[in-house]
């Protein structure tokens, strides 16, 4: 056997044992909407679970975070699946990884902020949010737990995966759309902060938030941890109520990061392309389409 037929067996061996197909991808999403839209269109049509609890805790809000938690929830399934314990172990590996560009430090700790306040004063809000301290923290606490973790299947699986087969950019609008989808339920919800939004304008913005987390997951070499924060950030109760004007600044960022760097957003193949990290970058092997 030739040397390049002994490295193109162990080039196939090492994409059945640690690359993710379309087919992977979409089992992540049908298992993500399923699991989503059936807990939260239960609590649409059955008004009765509202008045629920399990013990101290009431059974639409943990009904509620499970629904956020669908996206970890497939991705981790399917990781563990497929890469077994030490598979599964390196894919949350990545919510160790902090190392990334100051530049994106500097965005995630003032450009997120940022965006809201110059939000804020095109929509004359104030400035300050009407509740007090002790309650925003509570809720900043909360939603810690809650929205951020759906990256660990958005951006963690979802990504590299589709990052093989188009650019990141085209990854970038394909998976915001679907995410911004995804959320349609909530808007139908009454509590929600959807439920108080318009969603075409809502949408907008979620793919323009795409394409930023895009960049900046490639930028930090498939951190989940970033990206994490960065979504953390989108929704930190103490930033101003901006929305629609969030949007158009979100907007007017990612088109800012596209025409700065064309040559990472626009060709296939380029940022992180495996779910589960390995000693071998994944553009280094031919990838089965």
């Amino acid at each position: 056997m030739t040397t390049a037929a002994r490295e193109g067996g162990l080039h196939s061996e090492r994409r059945r044992e640690l690359d993710f197909t379309a087919r992977d991808l979409v089992a992540f999403l049908v298992t993500t909407f399923a699991i989503s839209w059936c807990l939260l269109g239960l609590l649409l049509v059955w008004p009765a679970l509202q008045s629920l609890s399990l013990g101290p805790v009431e059974l639409p809000r943990v009904l509620f975070m499970v629904a956020v938690w669908a996206p970890a929830i497939a991705g981790i399934s399917l990781v563990g699946r497929r890469g077994g314990k030490r598979g599964l172990l390196a894919f949350l590996g990545r919510l160790t990884m902090w190392r990334t560009p100051p530049q994106w430090w500097a965005a995630l700790l003032l450009g997120v902020p940022l965006v809201f306040y110059v939000g804020a004063l095109f929509k004359g809000a104030p400035l300050m949010p009407e509740d007090g301290v002790a309650s925003l923290a509570v809720a900043g606490l909360f939603l810690l737990i809650l929205g951020p973790v759906e990256e660990i299947g958005w951006r963690g699986f979802a990504l590299p995966i589709m990052q093989r087969r188009i650019s990141p950019l085209g990854s970038s609008l394909v998976l915001g759309l679907i995410w911004a989808v995804w959320h349609v339920p909530a808007f139908a919800l009454s509590g929600t902060a959807q439920s108080e939004w318009n969603f075409w304008t809502f949408a907008v913005g979620t793919v323009a938030a795409s394409v930023i987390l895009t960049a900046l997951m490639n930028a930090a070499r498939g951190s989940i941890l970033v990206v994490c924060l960065f979504h953390y950030q989108l929704i930190n109760p103490f930033w101003p109520d901006a929305q629609p004007w969030d949007s158009v600044v979100l907007v007017l960022w990612a088109a800012a990061l596209v025409l700065a760097d064309p040559e990472s957003m626009l060709r296939r193949n380029r940022g992180v392309l495996r779910v589960i990290p390995s000693a071998e970058p994944v553009h280094e092997l031919e990838i089965e389409r």
